[in-house]
């Protein structure tokens, strides 16, 4: 029987470059232990793509694939595991092209990773939904640069201190700061802005970050949850990347009747964002015993630290074994997407 060729497209025109890289050869690694034959696709910071020293395009026309430029030779992959983080890869431009050319590919599909990356439309569906998120305001950078003083006194009087302020759409803590005064706000709202041209201004809520990983399309299954003891003064890029100075606690000691409700909630969260595949999910649980949804991670990190493949690790599921369900329901996906019919015909009507 022939292996499963995956591609794994890594890398990126993103702030979470470096980070993909590490991710990959975490997912490669895994793949390779559960069998699977590999296919490295790498794409550089200007947004071309490569295999080994090959620039390759992906055609987005069904049945064309993956080819080498210069020979125009059609490379075999099966499958496609993107992951990339952030912009380019994580809100649904490189789910658009996986579509248009009509391959399978692991993850949530074109709408669920831009709700899953837009942190005001997924903030958004939690309200709608009943799923409490702690506060927060919009600022687009048109209406910053047309009153930059009213929109700060807006900010404290609706928000307070301590607050964060986040880029509308990124990942991995990048240019997010925690502002604990109003003379901070103006720096803080120009560094997100560096990265989007939206941020959120969220409140703080002191809790402990407790995360649940996701797995599965319609029906998920949700990891024991995992907590986040950071040495810094948030859990930002460095804590998770740099420092390695975070203590992580899994399969949390949690009473019976709190854990079940979180990982109600993580499963609740993944079907109202229209997730698939994989997804981490953000909570802060505080000490009154509330739960808040901070965020979903459609692409989450997998470096060989990263907490998704770890949560799954304390919920007795190896990474290899996990990296393959991906596999498994990238295809599931796929195959019942095949079966739906894409044109129409009302016979007398359209003659």
């Amino acid at each position: 029987m022939k292996k499963i060729c995956v591609g794994v497209v890594f890398g990126g025109r993103s702030g979470e470059h470096e980070v993909s890289k590490q991710s990959a050869k975490n997912v490669m690694k895994a793949l390779a232990e559960a069998s699977f034959s590999v296919v490295p696709i790498f794409i550089d910071k200007k947004g071309r793509w490569f295999v080994e020293k090959d620039e390759v395009a992906l055609v987005p026309a069904p049945g064309r694939g993956l080819r080498t430029i210069t020979s125009q030779k059609t490379l075999k992959v099966d499958v496609y595991f993107p992951i990339l983080h952030g912009t380019y890869g994580e809100e649904g431009t490189i789910q658009g092209l996986f579509e248009m050319a009509g391959v399978p590919y692991v993850g949530a599909g074109v709408l669920g990773s831009a709700i899953g990356m837009d942190k005001e439309a997924q903030k958004l569906l939690f309200l709608y939904h009943g799923i409490p998120t702690p506060h927060f305001e919009v600022v687009h950078r048109s209406e910053w640069h047309e009153s930059t003083d009213r929109m700060l006194r807006l900010l404290a009087e609706r928000v307070g201190f301590p607050c964060f302020v986040k880029p509308g759409n990124l990942g991995s803590s990048v240019g997010v700061t925690k502002v604990t005064r109003v003379g901070d706000l103006r720096r803080a709202v120009k560094e997100a802005f560096r990265y989007d041209v939206k941020i959120l201004v969220e409140e703080f809520v002191k809790g402990r970050e407790v995360d649940c990983a996701v797995l599965g399309n319609e029906s998920p299954q949700v990891s024991l949850p995992g907590e986040i003891i950071p040495k810094r003064e948030f859990f930002d890029y460095r804590a998770k990347y740099l420092a390695g100075d975070t203590e992580y606690k899994f399969a949390v000691p949690l009473p019976e009747h709190l854990k079940d409700k979180m990982m109600r909630t993580a499963r609740r969260v993944f079907r109202v964002t229209f997730c698939a595949g994989m997804a981490r999910v953000e909570f802060l649980l505080t000490k009154s015993e509330d739960i808040f949804v901070l965020e979903i991670n459609t692409i989450p990190g997998c470096t060989s630290h990263s907490l998704f493949p770890r949560l799954w690790e304390a919920s007795g599921m190896p990474f290899p074994r996990v990296v393959a369900t991906l596999v498994e329901l990238a295809l599931e996906r796929w195959q019942r997407k095949q079966s739906l019919k894409t044109t129409y015909k009302e016979g007398r009507f359209l003659r």
